[in-house]
């Protein structure tokens, strides 16, 4: 439960296997690391850097996969937001 809170997870029920890659991974600073540069280290070539389309990447997340939400939530275009999406997929 206490990882659940670091995680800002407000769920009443979870399932400890849901949780277990972030057991592995807090424990391994270097392993997180290289997780993440491996993911999104690529997006910081991209034309107009990596920001904006972290921003829309944590938006669409937070708006549980929905590009309507997303777009209000940037303030842009649906087409613009799945610009992006296709853009992070490559």
């Amino acid at each position: 439960m206490e990882l659940a809170d670091s995680l800002g997870l407000d769920a009443r029920v979870l399932k400890a296997t849901e949780l277990l890659v972030f057991q592995v991974l807090f424990r391994d600073r270097s392993a997180i690391i290289d997780l993440v540069n491996t993911v999104l280290g690529p997006l910081d070539n991209t034309r107009g850097g990596a920001r904006p389309l972290l921003e829309t990447l944590s938006a669409y997340f937070a708006e549980a996969d929905n590009a309507a939400a997303v777009a209000r939530r940037l303030f842009l275009s649906v087409r613009a937001v799945t610009y992006r999406l296709d853009r992070i997929k490559h």
